[in-house]
């Protein structure tokens, strides 16, 4: 919802428990993941920030993020 982009994808890697940006775009990625698979992010990029919160499982994963204007869902895969 709202006049935000509709997608973007970034890769990312958990170490124990901590939610790290996996990529070389100029972007930060914060975020933890408990042990029941809750998880909550933020992506920042310069002044612009979205917040986002799901749960994830062994193999994929998903939930809704929001910015100042704009909100959706979001949804994760895993990779080797």
């Amino acid at each position: 919802k709202g006049t935000c982009d509709r997608g973007y994808r970034y890769g990312v890697q958990i170490d124990n428990g901590t939610v790290k940006y996996a990529g070389e775009a100029s972007i930060t990625v914060t975020g933890n993941v408990k042990n029941d698979g809750a998880i909550v992010v933020k992506v920042s990029r310069g002044e612009q920030s979205a917040l986002g919160s799901g749960k994830l499982d062994t193999a994929s994963g998903g939930g809704t993020w929001k910015t100042g204007e704009c909100s959706g869902s979001w949804t994760a895969e895993k990779r080797s």
